[in-house]
Protein backbone atom coordinates (compact mmCIF):
# COMPACT_ATOMS: atom_id res chain seq x y z
CA UNK A 1 0.00 0.00 0.00
CA UNK A 2 1.51 2.96 -0.74
CA UNK A 3 0.97 7.14 0.87
CA UNK A 4 -1.41 7.74 -2.34
CA UNK A 5 -3.92 4.61 -1.53
CA UNK A 6 -3.82 5.98 2.43
CA UNK A 7 -4.98 9.47 1.18
CA UNK A 8 -7.51 8.30 -0.96
CA UNK A 9 -8.77 6.46 2.48
CA UNK A 10 -8.22 9.28 4.37
CA UNK A 11 -10.28 11.65 1.86
CA UNK A 12 -13.14 9.17 2.28
CA UNK A 13 -13.14 9.02 5.90
CA UNK A 14 -13.35 13.02 5.95
CA UNK A 15 -16.39 12.95 3.41
CA UNK A 16 -18.13 10.33 5.92
CA UNK A 17 -17.19 12.29 8.42
CA UNK A 18 -19.07 15.30 7.06
CA UNK A 19 -22.01 13.41 6.12
CA UNK A 20 -22.33 12.69 9.94
CA UNK A 21 -22.06 16.12 10.99
CA UNK A 22 -18.27 15.82 12.15
CA UNK A 23 -17.22 18.89 10.20
CA UNK A 24 -14.39 19.75 12.67
CA UNK A 25 -12.87 15.64 12.34
CA UNK A 26 -13.25 15.68 8.19
CA UNK A 27 -11.51 19.01 8.68
CA UNK A 28 -8.74 17.40 10.16
CA UNK A 29 -8.31 14.11 7.68
CA UNK A 30 -8.35 16.39 4.60
CA UNK A 31 -5.89 18.65 6.32
CA UNK A 32 -3.72 15.66 7.18
CA UNK A 33 -4.67 13.95 4.08
CA UNK A 34 -3.42 17.47 1.90
CA UNK A 35 -0.08 17.39 3.73
CA UNK A 36 1.21 13.89 2.75
CA UNK A 37 0.60 14.85 -0.91
CA UNK A 38 4.71 14.81 -1.45
CA UNK A 39 4.83 11.57 -0.31
CA UNK A 40 2.55 9.83 -2.57
CA UNK A 41 5.41 7.35 -4.09
CA UNK A 42 6.39 6.11 -0.98
CA UNK A 43 5.29 2.33 0.53
CA UNK A 44 3.54 2.84 3.73
CA UNK A 45 6.73 1.10 5.34
CA UNK A 46 9.16 2.87 3.75
CA UNK A 47 6.67 6.20 5.17
CA UNK A 48 7.00 5.08 8.62
CA UNK A 49 10.86 4.19 8.58
CA UNK A 50 10.46 8.35 7.26
CA UNK A 51 8.31 9.30 10.20
CA UNK A 52 10.20 7.47 13.30
CA UNK A 53 13.79 9.46 11.58
CA UNK A 54 11.66 12.75 11.36
CA UNK A 55 10.56 12.22 15.06
CA UNK A 56 14.46 11.83 16.13
CA UNK A 57 15.32 14.56 14.03
CA UNK A 58 12.87 16.68 15.86
CA UNK A 59 14.03 15.23 19.12
CA UNK A 60 17.62 16.25 18.09
CA UNK A 61 19.19 13.38 17.91
CA UNK A 62 21.57 12.75 15.10
CA UNK A 63 21.26 11.01 12.11
CA UNK A 64 23.54 7.66 12.19
CA UNK A 65 27.10 8.87 10.32
CA UNK A 66 27.16 6.57 6.54
CA UNK A 67 30.33 4.72 6.64
CA UNK A 68 33.29 6.51 4.94
CA UNK A 69 33.42 5.12 1.61
CA UNK A 70 37.34 3.45 1.66
CA UNK A 71 39.39 3.32 -1.02
CA UNK A 72 38.92 0.03 -3.33
CA UNK A 73 41.30 -2.59 -2.34
CA UNK A 74 43.53 -3.67 -5.64
CA UNK A 75 42.41 -6.18 -7.12
CA UNK A 76 45.07 -9.54 -6.98
CA UNK A 77 47.56 -8.99 -9.70
CA UNK A 78 47.47 -12.89 -10.27
CA UNK A 79 43.81 -13.16 -10.86
CA UNK A 80 44.56 -9.78 -13.49
CA UNK A 81 47.17 -11.57 -15.16
CA UNK A 82 44.76 -14.62 -15.41
CA UNK A 83 41.75 -13.12 -16.67
CA UNK A 84 43.47 -11.26 -19.20
CA UNK A 85 45.11 -14.05 -20.57
CA UNK A 86 41.56 -16.05 -20.86
CA UNK A 87 40.55 -13.27 -22.50
CA UNK A 88 43.35 -13.42 -25.20
CA UNK A 89 42.81 -16.98 -25.25
CA UNK A 90 39.32 -16.62 -25.84
CA UNK A 91 40.24 -14.09 -28.89
CA UNK A 92 42.65 -16.88 -30.38
CA UNK A 93 39.54 -19.25 -29.93
CA UNK A 94 36.47 -17.29 -31.57
CA UNK A 95 37.32 -19.02 -34.95
CA UNK A 96 36.17 -22.30 -32.55
CA UNK A 97 32.66 -23.27 -33.20
CA UNK A 98 32.80 -24.39 -29.49
CA UNK A 99 33.11 -21.12 -28.06
CA UNK A 100 29.85 -19.25 -27.44
CA UNK A 101 28.94 -15.80 -27.07
CA UNK A 102 28.46 -17.06 -22.98
CA UNK A 103 32.42 -17.52 -22.57
CA UNK A 104 33.52 -14.22 -24.58
CA UNK A 105 30.72 -12.18 -22.45
CA UNK A 106 31.66 -14.15 -18.99
CA UNK A 107 35.30 -13.05 -19.87
CA UNK A 108 35.31 -9.90 -20.09
CA UNK A 109 32.58 -9.65 -17.54
CA UNK A 110 35.38 -11.54 -14.99
CA UNK A 111 37.81 -9.01 -15.87
CA UNK A 112 35.74 -6.28 -15.77
CA UNK A 113 34.48 -7.11 -12.06
CA UNK A 114 38.37 -7.58 -11.31
CA UNK A 115 38.91 -3.62 -11.61
CA UNK A 116 42.66 -3.95 -13.31
CA UNK A 117 44.64 -0.97 -14.27
CA UNK A 118 44.58 0.83 -16.97
CA UNK A 119 47.86 -0.21 -18.22
CA UNK A 120 47.18 -3.77 -18.12
CA UNK A 121 44.21 -3.23 -20.18
CA UNK A 122 45.86 -1.17 -22.70
CA UNK A 123 48.57 -3.35 -23.04
CA UNK A 124 45.66 -6.29 -23.84
CA UNK A 125 44.07 -4.56 -26.34
CA UNK A 126 47.28 -4.30 -27.98
CA UNK A 127 48.01 -8.00 -27.56
CA UNK A 128 44.90 -7.97 -30.04
CA UNK A 129 45.75 -5.87 -32.78
CA UNK A 130 44.53 -2.29 -30.88
CA UNK A 131 47.01 0.75 -31.53
CA UNK A 132 45.16 3.21 -30.55
CA UNK A 133 44.81 4.68 -27.05
CA UNK A 134 41.52 4.66 -25.36
CA UNK A 135 40.35 7.74 -22.77
CA UNK A 136 38.80 4.88 -20.34
CA UNK A 137 38.91 1.42 -19.10
CA UNK A 138 34.83 1.05 -19.64
CA UNK A 139 36.18 2.22 -23.69
CA UNK A 140 39.02 -0.56 -23.18
CA UNK A 141 36.60 -2.83 -22.04
CA UNK A 142 34.28 -2.40 -24.53
CA UNK A 143 36.58 -2.67 -27.76
CA UNK A 144 37.66 -5.58 -26.39
CA UNK A 145 34.38 -7.44 -25.94
CA UNK A 146 34.06 -5.99 -29.42
CA UNK A 147 36.85 -7.33 -31.11
CA UNK A 148 36.07 -10.26 -29.77
CA UNK A 149 32.61 -10.85 -30.43
CA UNK A 150 33.48 -9.58 -34.12
CA UNK A 151 36.26 -11.80 -34.69
CA UNK A 152 33.45 -14.69 -33.40
CA UNK A 153 30.89 -13.31 -35.69
CA UNK A 154 33.18 -12.94 -39.14
CA UNK A 155 33.75 -16.72 -38.64
CA UNK A 156 30.31 -17.35 -37.87
CA UNK A 157 29.08 -15.56 -41.36
CA UNK A 158 31.75 -17.19 -43.49
CA UNK A 159 30.67 -20.90 -42.49
CA UNK A 160 27.04 -19.85 -42.69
Amino acid sequence: MTVAELQLLLSDLAKFLRASQSAKAAGELEYISEKLSPFKGYQLKAFGDFLVKAEEYSRGVPAPKKAAAGRKSKADPAAVDHACQRTLHLYDQAIDPNTTLDDITSAVQALQDLDPPKGKLDELARQMGYSQKFKSKADVLKAIRQKILGRKGAFDRVNA
